[in-house]
């Protein structure tokens, strides 16, 4: 029998960026660079990028600017967590899964783009990004996990997706958009209630 050793893909390394082949496909799984703005590859060996690996770029606190290639349809568990001066990130077209706690305290992070493919955002995907003002989930997403917008001080405006169908608790917790809603029942997404405002 093969061990597991054997089984597991090679890492390889090319410049700031150690990855691996699966699938054909190529996933992130380190970098060890300092720039201020990250442009991150579409491609390596001729093969697409399709992951950014968990904890890729987290606490690299100089990074201000990243563009992710449109190839990318994960981004994984912790990846840009941390990142506090991350002020300008483009998502890429093809994404489907944010990862849980992927943007978690990117504190500097203004606006937010979500791509029209995505269906799944992780628990605590985006907790305390505190300057992000508005948000508008597309029809995509079916699954928002706890905690996903916790603490985003400054969000006061929320489009939902109408296909939305699991909501984990506390996810707009602490944020305005939450404190203005004063229906007796806010129901959001697929017949999702949110919260109960009555005194029955």
């Amino acid at each position: 029998p093969v061990s597991a050793q054997q089984e597991a893909p090679e890492t390889k390394v090319s410049g700031e960026w150690e990855y691996r082949i699966a699938d054909k496909t190529i996933h992130l799984t380190g970098y060890t660079g300092f720039s201020q703005e990250v442009e991150v590859p579409a491609t390596l060996e001729q093969f697409p990028v399709s992951v950014i690996g968990d904890g890729l770029f987290r606490d690299h606190t100089e990074i201000k600017r990243v563009v992710l290639p449109d190839s990318v349809v994960t981004i994984g568990l912790s990846a840009f967590s941390g990142c506090t001066s991350l002020e300008d990130l483009r998502l890429p077209a093809e994404l489907v899964r944010i990862q849980n706690e992927a943007f978690r305290y990117c504190s500097a992070l203004q606006q937010l783009e979500l791509p029209v493919k995505l269906t799944t955002i992780g628990a605590a995907a985006f907790e305390g990004c505190s300057t992000v003002k508005s948000l508008r989930i597309p029809n995509s997403v079916t699954t928002i996990g706890a905690n996903a917008f916790q603490y985003c001080n400054a969000l006061s405006s929320v489009t939902f997706s109408k296909n939305l169908r699991t909501l984990g608790e506390n996810a707009f917790a602490f944020t305005p958009w939450l404190a203005a809603q004063t229906d007796e029942f806010v129901l959001v997404g697929n017949k999702i209630l949110l919260k109960y405002n009555g005194t029955d």
